[in-house]
């Protein structure tokens, strides 16, 4: 089991975890990945969820200076352990070269690109709002005031911002505040500023501006990044959905393959009987008993019912259940429709009209 914590900042997969995978697999392990605030805490649920009696952790790394600030990871795990036992394999030494490969600066994160008619729009946009803003409210500048018109551009650059990115957000900001030194300070329609105050709210607007841009720009890039693994993540469900139906004999190890693949709190292979229903296979906790008592019920051509319950379901969790409980439907019916004997047209004939 691999946990990610809040400041795990690897963007790849460390080399030693594909080889340690690799003797997982060949052990005849299972390999989860999780992601967490509280490792810790993650780690003993994880655990008390297989419902496992002993937990092996490698011994922290860090610094004597990171376990101060941070904390101990294996002490917090000891404390919330319970009834299941741990063991802490101590680190192996690292040698020069592991560790110079350890040093080396990462890879920069590739930037979510935006599509290119946005930022062609926002370049535009990037000149034409903060000047239509200025110049709409430079008649009134005696009552509106630069830190109102400042206010205004503001909106325009964090639009521009969404719209394109940083960069002509950066524009946006240069012409804002150019145009509101021209037509707001003193003296008027000039790029002096004579008063204190005047400069105090011009450097303010830059700075602010260039904060809120920074942040704005990080999560419409995120908020594109997390739709794309949304759509990559719905399609993986599919395919996992047509391998299994395609096994032959999976169907009753379906809910330990879906509690790990979904992240739910329990899944059961329910059986229609006459008095009710009887459950074939479950794993996790509380197992529904019926499907009215899960959160998301699939039923499969042969009248079984996959029972899935999670606790506060996420619209994102809902969303692969639905999709991978359509895509199992469908393609247990295409897979049976395959197995059919195929019939020969002429033996559906007449036999008069058979050909020789």
């Amino acid at each position: 089991m691999h946990v990610r914590g809040p400041s795990d900042l690897i963007e790849h997969e460390p080399v030693w975890l594909e080889a340690q995978r690799r003797l997982l697999a060949e052990l005849g392990g299972h390999y989860a990945e999780l992601a967490a605030v509280d490792v810790a805490s993650a780690v003993v649920e994880f655990a008390e969820a297989e419902h496992a009696r002993q937990l092996v952790l490698g011994a922290t790394r860090r610094s004597r200076l990171q376990e101060l600030l941070h904390g101990s990871v294996i002490n917090r795990a000891i404390r919330h352990a319970g009834p299941v036992e741990i063991h802490v394999v101590p680190t192996r030494q690292v040698s020069d070269e592991e560790r110079r490969i350890h040093r080396r600066p990462a890879a920069p994160r590739p930037r979510m690109p935006l599509p290119l008619r946005r930022r062609q729009a926002a370049w535009v946009l990037a000149v034409a709002a903060p000047a239509a803003v200025t110049l709409a409210l430079a008649p009134f500048h005696a009552s509106i005031g630069l830190s109102g018109v400042l206010f205004c551009t503001l909106v325009t650059v964090v639009g521009v911002v969404v719209l394109g990115g940083i960069a002509p957000g950066a524009l946006a900001t240069v012409v804002g505040f150019l145009l509101a030194d021209y037509f707001f300070t003193v003296p008027l329609h000039s790029l002096r500023v004579d008063r204190l105050i005047d400069l105090v709210a011009l450097s303010a607007y830059v700075a602010v501006a260039s904060i809120v841009g920074v942040l704005v720009d990080l999560l419409a890039r995120q908020g594109l990044q997390a739709a794309r693994a949304r759509s990559a993540s719905e399609n993986l469900v599919r395919v996992v959905a047509d391998i299994v139906a395609a096994a032959p004999g999976t169907v009753g190890r379906l809910p330990t393959i879906l509690r790990r693949a979904l992240d739910v709190d329990a899944v059961a292979l329910l059986r229609p009987t006459g008095s009710g229903w009887h459950v074939d296979a479950a794993v996790g906790e509380p197992v529904p008993q019926r499907p009215e008592e899960a959160t998301r019920a699939v039923e499969l051509p042969d009248h079984r019912v996959l029972a899935l319950l999670a606790a506060g379901p996420s619209a994102a969790d809902v969303r692969l259940m639905d999709a991978f409980g359509n895509e199992l439907r469908l393609a247990e019916e295409r897979h049976q429709l395959e197995r059919l004997p195929l019939l020969d047209d002429r033996s559906a004939l007449p036999d008069g009209d058979r050909g020789g």
